[in-house]
């Protein structure tokens, strides 16, 4: 160790002598050792430093990994700036991220908002992958049926039309999510959703693999992702928990961040949205203070989530109203669920699904 050390300093110090008889042009010394055509007003000794620090630097490259102590990592995170959100505290710049909700609850509509925001609010352009909706749909979705008016979107949300003539079963979508990132320099994106680009998420493997490739795009490419997952069946009456989103826990493990949309059990239109996973930041929207807002259309066309103000997921997912109750202990036990299971959907005592069956004319199979 004590030779190369010897040896790295007579280097040095025979650079030192070549860069100090380089040719000054304007007090700038054209930067050889520093890569072509670029040139700095660096001395001698600042620029056999940087040539020191890029040597010790591949010294410490193993495989894919370089290798730094704890302190050495902080020190170079503060080169890097705070993550700075993009929608609501639930997803920040560089994070991928999960958006998942039950059918029919308006995920899809609340990634259209989230995109239209960012693209108006923070003018960046936001890259809006749609499986969901052919054009003609997005079209009614976005067109008011009271007054006919379309809706205007910033002309940064970009939603490229997908031509399904010449697509297989085999086609890399990411690939072409990379391709038109480089085309279009946006740097936000949101695939709506994931099962079109992996089928078989409940496979650990292919759910893993999946977000590696999409952790790579990020990463390469400096993005910020969110991907809209789907939840199985499930009562609309029971909270939402990490174990609610669909396919493998490897979609969990490798997100950085998820949150989830759902339905209130007494208001139609009544929607919130909870933090399930928080690796940067504060859990703001937990269980007991989810953000809270209605499901509308306005008059200019545009269909979204007016947030209002914040409840507790337990109350509002939990029938109090009497004849509701009612109503959905008939409707379940005409679809065949038994006592039990009723009452665990609602969830209501046994004993109250049981009466309730009771006085309507129904037997209590258990």
């Amino acid at each position: 160790m004590k030779k190369q050390d010897e040896a790295r300093t007579m280097a040095g110090d025979a650079m030192i002598e070549e860069l100090n008889t380089t040719k000054v042009v304007n007090n700038s010394v054209t930067a050889k050792y520093l890569g072509e055509n670029v040139t700095k007003t660096l001395s001698a000794k600042e620029k056999l430093e940087k040539i020191r620090e890029e040597q010790e630097a591949n010294e410490r490259r193993v495989g894919n990994f370089i290798i730094k102590t704890a302190n050495e990592t902080l020190r170079d995170a503060e080169n890097i700036s705070d993550p700075v959100s993009l929608y609501k505290n639930v997803w920040n710049e560089g994070e991928l991220s999960v958006l998942f909700a039950r059918s029919n609850v308006g995920k899809s509509i609340l990634a259209v908002q989230i995109a239209n925001e960012i693209a108006e609010q923070k003018k960046e352009k936001v890259l809006y992958i749609d499986f969901e909706l052919n054009m003609k749909q997005f079209q009614m979705r976005y067109k008011s049926a009271e007054t006919g008016r379309m809706y205007k979107f910033s002309d940064l949300f970009l939603r490229p039309e997908i031509d399904y003539s010449d697509a297989t079963s085999d086609v890399d979508y990411i690939a072409d999510i990379e391709a038109m990132c480089i085309h279009t320099g946006a740097k936000i994106v949101i695939v709506d959703n994931i099962t079109w680009i992996a089928s078989h998420l409940e496979k650990g493997q292919e759910a893993a693999d999946l977000m590696m490739k999409l952790k790579v795009l990020k990463e390469t490419q400096e993005l910020s992702m969110l991907v809209i997952a789907h939840t199985p069946k499930r009562s609309q009456f029971a909270t939402v928990e990490l174990e609610d989103l669909g396919g493998s826990s490897m979609l969990g493990n490798f997100a950085d961040s998820i949150f989830a949309l759902g339905r209130m059990a007494e208001q139609e239109n009544g929607r919130y949205l909870k933090q399930v996973k928080v690796r940067y930041g504060e859990r703001i929207y937990h269980g007991g203070n989810v953000l809270t807002g209605d499901l509308i259309q306005d008059d200019y066309g545009y269909t979204h989530i007016r947030w209002a103000g914040v409840g507790n997921e337990k109350d509002l997912v939990t029938l109090h109203d009497k004849e509701k109750i009612k109503s959905e202990v008939i409707r379940m036990r005409k679809e065949g669920k038994k006592t039990r299971e009723i009452a665990h959907l609602l969830p209501i005592s046994k004993s109250q699904a049981a009466n309730i069956i009771k006085e309507n004319g129904g037997n209590n199979e258990q």
